[in-house]
Order: structure tokens, then sequence, then C-alpha cells
């Protein structure tokens, strides 16, 4: 699965060509994803970025992927482990659970 920044109503075609090309699903984030009850592992690059990421992991709505705190790097390992804790491990049922419940707020 491909996460982007983007909206299925503004570039459908770009979206749909991201998935023929990598052969995964591509999934426009946040509101897109909680339409459709993923549960979103978060990695942020710009500034505000990070403020939504925050309020999206203190709602247990989003998990953020455990950085360097010197550079700010992250790891494959960092990010396999994070994937697998919000799909797969019991711990991340929490953000699986909270992607189901606000299918109904984002999915009208």
């Amino acid at each position: 699965m491909i996460a982007v920044r983007s909206f299925m109503e503004f570039e459908p075609e770009w979206l749909h060509l991201q998935e023929e090309i990598h052969g995964k699903p591509c999934i426009p984030v946040v509101v897109e994803a909680l339409q459709h009850e993923r549960a979103l592992i978060l990695l942020t690059f710009l500034a505000d970025q990070g403020i939504n990421a925050r309020l999206l992991e203190e709602k247990k709505m989003g998990y953020p992927i455990p950085r360097n705190e010197l550079d700010g790097s992250s790891t494959r390992k960092s990010v396999a482990e994070s994937v697998r804790l919000v799909m797969v491990e019991e711990e991340g049922k929490i953000y699986r659970e909270k992607a189901k419940k606000m299918r109904g707020l984002f999915g009208d």
C-alpha cells in the first residue's frame, strides 16, 4: 500500500497511475484513509504535518514512526516495525478500531 498526500477528487488519474506503476493500492492519506477504515502510520516531513500528526497520535488515530532524536531520521526497521504494529500486532488494535469508528465521521 502506498500513502500519498492528495485527494481522489482532484487527481484521480494520477492516483490510478501510481497504483499501476507500483502494483499496489494507492491511498490518499488522512481523510481518505479514514473513509476506508485504514489505520494511519505517520511520517512527517513539513512543518504543518508535525502538528497534525501529534493531534492524530493523541486521539489514537495514527501511530508515528519513531525517529532519531538528533537528526530526525528514521530507519527501515522502524518503518517496518511501525507498519507491523499498526496492521498486525495486538498493541496496534486500538489504531485499527479507532479507524473503523472514524468511518462514520469521514465516510459520508
